[in-house]
């Protein structure tokens, strides 16, 4: 009776795993799914073989051939789109707009499922809204955001000056931080304030672990019991823990000081928000998460577009000669180039358009998950599916782009030299899950760069590594570890 048992266990489970191996009817081509692990392995192969997973994910759809690939993680049924009308038809389409909720969701909110990245429904809609409407209430896309921005970058370029720099990535971070920090509590903190300080060593923390250990632990929950260290599970506790206590004592000083009616920042407003309004997504806990999504989606990907338009310049001597000529043909004494006269310098504009296509700090946008039964090219994807778009796909795509794997800013001028923008060329997404601070995002990159390049001439520092520009991979990438040398230019002009 006991061998019968085990036996039938035995079938059950095998049965199981197998069921666990075969696709569903009319799914898109990808490689083998495995017994527990699915396609996690060859991904993760391919990944490694050719420079990071947005390559990997072009791989297999050059050994496919097909702009949609069907793939496995742990339990997740996923498919991969490449091609620039299937982009389109993802990012813009209803039945694609929703956030997976699973456990890597629930580890990255706190266990809250709050704030609005990974958020869906009318909670989402909701916050949404409110975060947009007191964007635009604090000024973000006019000129007052322009002249915070150029006095933050006026701080930025006399801390250059003044100081022996190691990698320009911490004081970037710092100040695009210190930007975010104004926006949402309405204080313009010091390079060296402790608060700001921690927050960006918490940010860079928390991003290194959770790609070393994110997917491995929402592939395989279980393993945080059987290996909570080894895992990064308890690492990633910690950092949550204490970027937690970080926002509340932030929220409490704000709840301490708040009058009605008071909007002059957005956590004051959403508490103005919290006591005037009925509605049940106002809480202390969306606040905290909508704090966490601001300062990560911002931070990281500006401050990285950043490095790497600075990295190009180096790696790129007579583009940054160009780039000068821009700046002084358009300014003749020493005030900083502000983002609503970029049509004065349309080749610093160019450059930054070429870094953003060329090293989009992005290269995968997602996960969606379909809302209902749909089709992809001939493909039948069904409900529940997770959607991943590999916009690394698009930006070096030989039919759309001359060249793509060159770094040639002129493609994005016009015979006249002025600015022309092609419409497959979307660095901030398009769709209702686009970038809610896009604004402030082209802005601060536009700001930065150019008030850094009218100021200064970049080299590599004699004690930094050479150069190779292979950026390096993550869920977003980022420049190798440089050093630059700022040599001051302004006294040219």
């Amino acid at each position: 009776m006991i061998l019968l048992t085990l036996f039938l266990i035995g079938v059950s489970v095998l049965l199981y795993l197998y069921e666990k191996t075969v696709k569903p009817k009319n799914f898109p081509p990808g490689p083998k799914w495995h017994p527990i692990t699915g396609s996690t392995p060859t991904v993760k192969e391919f990944a490694k073989q050719f420079g990071g997973t947005h390559k990997a994910f072009l791989k297999l759809s050059e050994i496919y051939d097909s702009n949609v690939i069907g793939l496995k993680f742990g339990n997740e049924a996923t498919v991969c789109v490449s091609g620039e009308s299937l982009l389109k038809e993802v990012l813009m389409q209803d039945e694609y707009q929703a956030r997976p909720i699973n456990f890597f969701s629930n580890l990255r909110s706190f266990g809250t499922n709050k704030g609005i990245t990974f958020t869906n429904g009318e909670h989402w809609k909701t916050q949404r809204r409110f975060f947009i409407r007191h964007l635009r209430e604090l000024g973000f896309g006019k000129q007052k955001m322009d002249f915070m921005i150029t006095d933050e970058v006026n701080k930025i370029i006399n801390f250059m000056g003044q100081n022996d720099l190691h990698e320009i990535k911490t004081i970037i971070g710092t100040s695009v931080l210190s930007i975010l920090w104004t926006l949402v509590a309405g204080e313009r903190l010091e390079y060296s304030n402790e608060r700001l300080q921690n927050l960006l060593t918490l940010m860079n923390r928390r991003s290194k672990v959770f790609e070393m250990a994110g997917t491995w632990l929402n592939l395989f929950p279980w393993i945080r019991f059987i290996a909570p260290k080894a895992s990064g599970y308890e690492l990633i506790m910690n950092i949550n823990n204490e970027m937690k206590e970080l926002f509340k004592s932030v929220i409490k000083e704000h709840s301490d000081t708040w009058y009605p009616d008071r909007k002059d920042d957005v956590i004051y407003a959403f508490l103005t928000e919290m006591h005037q309004s009925s509605d049940e997504t106002f809480t202390e806990d969306q606040l905290l998460m909508l704090c966490v999504d601001v300062f990560f989606g911002g931070a990281t990907t500006t401050s990285n577009t950043l490095d790497f338009a600075l990295m190009c310049m180096i790696l790129y001597p007579d583009i940054q000669k160009k780039v000068h000529e821009s700046i002084d043909a358009a300014y003749t004494n020493c005030t900083l180039p502000h983002y609503k006269d970029r049509h004065l310098i349309p080749y610093v504009e160019a450059v930054i358009c070429e870094v953003q296509r060329y090293y989009n700090v992005s290269p995968i946008t997602g996960p969606r998950i379909t809302l209902a039964n749909t089709k992809l090219e001939s493909y039948d994807i069904p409900k529940g599916t997770t959607v991943l778009i590999n916009n690394y796909a698009v930006d070096h795509d030989p039919k759309l782009w001359e060249n793509p794997d060159v770094f040639q800013p002129e493609r994005f001028l016009d015979q006249n030299g002025n600015v022309t923008i092609p419409q497959h060329f979307n660095p901030f997404n398009i769709g209702k899950r686009k970038c809610l601070a896009d604004a402030l995002a082209r802005s601060c990159i536009f700001t930065f760069f150019a008030g850094i390049m009218k100021t200064y001439t970049l080299s590599l520092a004699d004690k930094s590594k050479p150069l190779t520009g292979i950026p390096l991979p993550g869920i977003t990438i980022s420049p190798e570890p440089y050093i630059p040398c700022f040599t001051h230019r302004c006294s040219k002009n």
